[in-house]
């Protein structure tokens, strides 16, 4: 290997996480140029151990950092305090106005965090938002130099992966318009603006309309109050939260899925939008945060959230096959923007910016 070692810096590392995913890609691609990299993290997964390293570990020498950050904590202050070459992957912060409420613990961690991305950007060489939305918030705390790339994720990596039994059973128990979204059970994901919008909907459209949840569930308090809410409005045989569940499972959801709604409050990307378009599912959105940009106008975007214009809107597609025909083709067009190969040469290219030409290439 020549040039400079570029290396990845994370608070925490786990598989299955779309920034750990991502981490890892990044790896692969660097060592695909001959560049020396390696992983380090404050919290490590057990099923990464083998394949990482703690961050007191990180070298001092003349190798380039990148750090992602996402919650403030002590890797950040590593990675602070490290002289040199340095450079900011910005996954986004969620604001937070919309979790102490329901997790105080957590404000101390978007405090910090808060604090010590505007103390990065006279520090960092190069910071790298992983959508337009997140470089926005970048240029507003004075970065000089930014560049806007997608998350590293293969949206054709579920295609050929789905669950023959789970594909069953979602068959077998179909009554109504599908209903379908992916993310974790969080305040900002806005879950309980998505059972408010399937009451009316079964009310005024579909009786038999049923809501698929999928995620984990980080916040209890927030998951109670769902669950109460779902009982509250009758609805516990039309919502069915799913649990963090393996690759086959999830693109087994998609292939049932009539519809991908999305009313979550604050995206730095939301890659289940990619994946719901890349499966030819059409997709509902509210227009907030990232959503808009990773859309890119491949889907229904709502101004508001207010549950009969969702409904409404979920009616069009469901009623309207040729609407929803071109909803999935335009979905398919956009995934294919994200594209792994293309998406980590641009990472490459940016990260060369600062080092020079990386590896043997």
């Amino acid at each position: 290997m020549s040039g400079p070692a570029v290396h990845q810096l994370l608070p925490t590392f786990a598989p299955r996480d779309a920034v750990g995913n991502h981490t890892i890609k990044l790896r692969d691609a660097l060592r695909g140029r001959g560049v020396e990299s390696e992983v380090f993290a404050q919290v490590i997964h057990h099923e990464l151990l083998g394949s990482t390293r703690s961050m007191t570990e990180v070298p001092d020498d003349d190798s380039w950092i990148i750090y992602h950050h996402s919650i403030g904590g002590l890797a950040g202050e590593y990675f602070e305090e490290r002289p040199g070459r340095r450079i900011l992957i910005y996954h986004n912060i969620t604001p937070l106005e919309m979790l102490d409420r329901w997790e105080p613990g957590v404000g101390a961690e978007i405090v910090l965090g808060r604090d010590q991305l505007a103390r990065y950007a006279d520090i960092c060489d190069l910071a790298i938002a992983d959508s337009e939305f997140n470089r926005t918030e970048l240029l507003e705390l004075g970065y000089r130099n930014t560049v806007s790339v997608p998350v590293l994720f293969d949206p054709a990596a579920l295609s050929h992966a789905s669950d023959p039994a789970a594909a069953r059973a979602l068959q077998r128990s179909r009554r109504g318009t599908q209903l379908l979204f992916v993310g974790r059970v969080v305040p900002n994901k806005a879950q309980h603006d998505l059972v408010s919008a399937l009451a009316l909907y079964r009310r005024a459209y579909d009786p038999q309309a049923h809501l698929h949840l999928v995620g984990s569930q980080s916040f209890a308090s927030y998951g109670e109050a769902l669950r109460n809410q779902i009982t509250s409005l009758g609805l516990e045989e039309a919502v069915t939260i799913h649990d963090a569940i393996s690759d086959g499972m999830l693109a087994a959801h998609y292939a049932n899925a009539d519809v991908f709604v999305c009313l979550s409050e604050h995206e730095g990307f939301c890659v289940p939008l990619v994946e719901a378009m890349h499966h030819g599912v059409p997709v509902v959105a509210f227009d907030s945060s990232a959503v808009g940009g990773t859309l890119g106008g491949a889907g229904i975007l709502l101004p508001s959230k207010e549950p009969d214009l969702v409904a409404t809107a979920i009616d069009r597609v469901v009623s309207d096959p040729a609407l929803a025909a071109e909803l999935a083709r335009a979905g398919r067009r956009r995934a294919a923007d994200f594209d792994l190969n293309r998406t980590a040469a641009a990472y490459i290219e940016a990260i060369e910016s600062v080092t020079g030409p990386l590896g043997g290439h």
